[in-house]
């Protein structure tokens, strides 16, 4: 069996994520949760039957319930929802202490080991929930920190988990209630924990009271299309980089780098532009050739050398 590989010309194309989204008790995670595309909540939390909009629900009080859960089960639905990921590593924790009691120290704590058990046992479960094609909701409590003088929000994770669920996380969000409404911002701040790579704004939720709100679908749909849209442009500007190295390969006369010159500048695309000038002016120095700013134009520094002392002897003698 021969290894696939992708190459850097072609696209990374993106079919599920994993975002978490956290914020206070009562601020609407399950709600939000529910508004996602053919959503199953997995009751960690016991308080599903707040959400105004509730759907299918299985209620979780055992890691067995987790691991019984078939591949038949999950077939009528598109996203897992997570309520809360906090308590799901608690009852996940407690499953592993069960199974083997050295996962844990004397207060009951998990040792190191316990939590190495614990990270991969969650990874392996997310992996299995992803190749299934599901999008992931991993909804949790917000937790106030204090850093000096300053208060910081994130979400309520037991420990070094924190950073492997947000590690883990294609975006992590926190929802609150401002002043106008509740607001949805992934974007890192002084006092919050963010992850946002589909660059969104802070986002207004409308009020969710239905069960026809497609407010987490559509957002979803929305992080797919910009991750994969920006595939399709990585590929067409390496496609571009691409000609353009062959037509320079191509290049060998003074007069070949020179006409390239305006061609560069007509590129839209800043960024490439830059590379392929860059990619011009080393392969000129590489023939030997240097620009002279005063023509605007690539020279041999040899022939321009003895048309100059020419030039500087013609003009000499006219003024002789």
């Amino acid at each position: 069996m021969t290894l696939r590989i992708i190459h850097s010309n072609e696209p990374l194309h993106v079919e599920h994520v994993i975002i978490t989204l956290y914020g206070q008790p009562g601020v609407g995670k399950s709600t939000l949760g529910f508004s996602a595309d053919a959503p199953i909540l997995m009751d960690f939390d016991g308080g599903a039957y707040r959400a105004l909009n509730r759907k299918d629900v299985a209620p979780i009080e055992r890691w067995e319930d987790v691991t019984a859960i078939t591949d038949d089960d999950l077939a009528p639905f598109n996203t897992i929802v997570v309520d809360t990921v906090g308590k799901a590593l608690g009852v996940l924790a407690r499953h592993l202490i069960a199974v083997d009691p050295k996962m844990a120290t004397r207060s009951g704590a998990l040792t190191l080991p316990g939590y190495g058990a614990l990270k991969s046992t969650f990874t392996s479960w997310l992996d299995r929930m992803c190749l299934a094609g599901k999008n992931i909701i991993l909804l949790a409590h917000q937790k106030e920190d204090k850093q000096g003088d300053d208060l910081i929000v994130r979400p309520d994770i037991t420990g070094g988990s924190l950073g492997h669920i947000i590690e883990e996380s294609d975006a992590v969000g926190f929802l609150y209630q401002s002043a106008t409404g509740r607001v949805l911002d992934f974007n890192p701040t002084d006092h919050s924990i963010g992850k946002n790579p589909f660059a969104s704004p802070p986002v207004k939720v409308p009020d969710i009271t239905d069960r026809q709100n497609t407010f987490m679908a559509d957002l979803i749909q929305s992080l797919l299309d910009h991750v994969n849209n920006m595939s399709d442009e990585q590929r067409a500007f390496l496609d571009a980089v691409e000609e353009w190295t062959k037509s320079i390969a191509e290049m060998e006369a003074v007069d070949d780098f020179t006409k390239a010159i305006p061609q560069t500048q007509e590129i839209a695309d800043k960024s490439l532009s830059t590379a392929i000038k860059r990619m011009l002016f080393e392969a000129a120095k590489a023939h030997g050739y240097i620009f002279n700013k005063e023509k605007g134009s690539f020279v041999d520094p040899v022939a321009y050398a003895a048309s100059s002392k020419v030039e500087a002897t013609e003009k000499e003698r006219e003024a002789n």
